[in-house]
């Protein structure tokens, strides 16, 4: 006979604690193999480098009796019609990882710019035009050292020629422009110098760009096998369908307590206090022909067993939740309907 089984809370619990436990390491195995259609690498650094970029000038003078030596250092101001030309110099310092050649290629230019000399911060342009200066290539070792001999008067000659044509006022200005480019098997990379030179001013200074250094890293990945995200995904899915069909099965038994009704505990008191000398069937007794006489109580059917010697059958008709045990003798069957 088919019985509801209630299970201790001891049982229960522990029942409960590995099955939450299986589906959670199942749910960790399938979450940490997420990935198992992405690439899986180890990046380290292949090679690496570091530059420092400066430019520096000087400005060399004519003859003069004002100032005792013909070179004046930068950030200084200048009187224009004193100053003959401006060397500038260029250098990059480079160190890598390892040998690897580095080439350069360097080339610098001029923009003469007219602007109207208007107030407010808006300069209209007049003209510009543009000078290359020089260029350069060739491999770079520790350093890189360039040097431009800027030729003072003769752009000031260039732009007291286009002003004197220009019946407005105006304001004039040289831009230097000096780029290197440096690459390898690793790397291409630009820099890049500026400075502006007022002219036709009767002193000037000069403005040029900050020196800068910059680090260069190159990553490689390698590859991992994908073979035992396979497997974990595997087992992840496993362990998870297991639990999760044990835990369908047996969730009423593990989450809910059963409370008996009457008719149940009185049924489990008596198979139990009595079970050698009740025999459960499971098919109903065939009534047909015999003449049935219904017992007041179970220990009637006790004193029937004893004096009669014959087993009392137990039925039980789970669908009414109605059990009945009964005692035949030859024609006569004695029942007790609970």
């Amino acid at each position: 006979m088919k019985k509801n089984v209630s299970l201790n809370i001891f049982v229960r619990f522990i029942l409960a604690a590995y099955l939450t436990m299986a589906l959670s390491l199942g749910v960790y195995f399938l979450v940490v193999s997420l990935n198992l259609f992405e690439e899986k690498y180890f990046e380290y650094e292949k090679y690496t480098a570091s530059y420092s970029a400066k430019q520096n000038y000087k400005v060399q003078l004519k003859e003069n009796s004002i100032y005792d030596k013909s070179l004046i250092e930068e950030n200084k101001t200048y009187i224009s019609n004193l100053v003959e030309e401006i060397p500038i110099k260029y250098e990059i310092d480079f160190i890598s990882s390892d040998d690897t050649l580095v080439e350069y290629a360097a080339n610098s230019y001029a923009v003469l710019s007219i602007t109207h000399r208007v107030s407010g911060s808006d300069k209209p342009l007049i003209l510009e035009r543009v000078y290359e200066l020089q260029s350069s290539e060739g491999v770079l070792n520790d350093k890189m050292t360039d040097e431009i001999i800027l030729d003072f008067e003769f752009f000031e000659s260039e732009a007291e020629a286009i002003v004197n044509n220009l019946d407005v006022h105006t304001r004039s200005e040289l831009k230097i422009y000096y780029n290197v480019e440096l690459s390898n098997d690793y790397f291409d990379e630009r820099v890049s110098f500026d400075k502006k030179i007022p002219l036709l001013e009767s002193a000037f200074t000069i403005s040029k760009s900050n020196n800068s250094t910059q680090n260069i890293v190159i990553t490689e990945k390698d590859y991992f096998d994908l073979e035992d995200d396979y497997l974990l995904a595997s087992l992840g899915l496993f362990i998870v369908t297991i639990s999760l069909m044990f835990l369908i099965v047996w969730r009423n038994k593990i989450f809910f307590t059963h409370i008996k009704t009457e008719f149940e505990k009185t049924r489990d008191k008596l198979l139990k206090e009595h079970d050698e000398v009740i025999i459960e069937i499971v098919t109903p007794v065939d009534k047909s022909g015999l003449s049935i006489i219904y017992v007041k109580n179970f220990h009637e059917m006790l004193d029937l067993e004893e004096g009669l010697r014959i087993p009392i059958n137990y039925y039980e008709d789970e669908r009414r939740a109605k059990g009945e045990f009964s005692l035949r003798h030859g024609e006569v069957l004695y029942v007790l309907e609970i």
